[in-house]
């Protein structure tokens, strides 16, 4: 029997619960508070390392994730994948290239745009990629997705 990948209530479940809050909470005070840095009188500092300091955050607790759940395993086995599929590596620079570019030119957008402006086309990028999953990638979305994703686009 095949269960629901957020149902249950194991330390799974939490995880992902808790992930998630963190995510919400991250996106709502990054909006605020990167449009009223970008504001504030004197020198600013560049979006650019901005992205960068957000980026190595991200890759301590990934890498953090990584060894809570594999121990010592952890470095021997991200090294054996890195060397023994680098294909598998490769398909994912192109994607991290674009978001890399993204993310640098939203600190471009919220320098010249109100919070809301920002925060709308933010959450606007996730209706254009289901749209384009469907529509490029024949990819069928469940009726909970397309619900999730009309909520999203009412600003629920």
């Amino acid at each position: 029997r095949r269960t629901h990948p957020m149902a249950g209530d194991g330390p799974t479940f939490c995880a992902r619960r808790c992930s998630l809050l963190v995510i919400v909470i991250q996106n709502a005070a990054l909006i605020v508070i990167a449009c009223h840095s970008r504001r504030l009188p004197g020198p600013r500092y560049l979006g650019s390392v901005a992205v960068l300091f957000t980026e190595l955050l991200k890759a301590a607790a990934v890498l953090s994730c990584g060894w809570c759940t594999s121990g010592r395993a952890f470095l021997p086995e991200s090294r054996t994948l890195l060397r023994d599929r680098p294909r598998w590596v490769l398909a994912f620079s192109l994607p991290a290239t674009c978001y890399c570019i993204h993310n640098n030119l939203w600190y471009v957008a919220v320098t010249h745009l109100d919070p809301v402006t920002v925060a709308v086309g933010t959450q606007s990028k996730v209706i254009f990629a289901a749209v384009f999953a469907v529509v490029i990638l024949g990819r069928g979305l469940g009726p909970a997705r397309w619900s999730a994703i009309f909520l999203l686009a009412v600003g629920l």
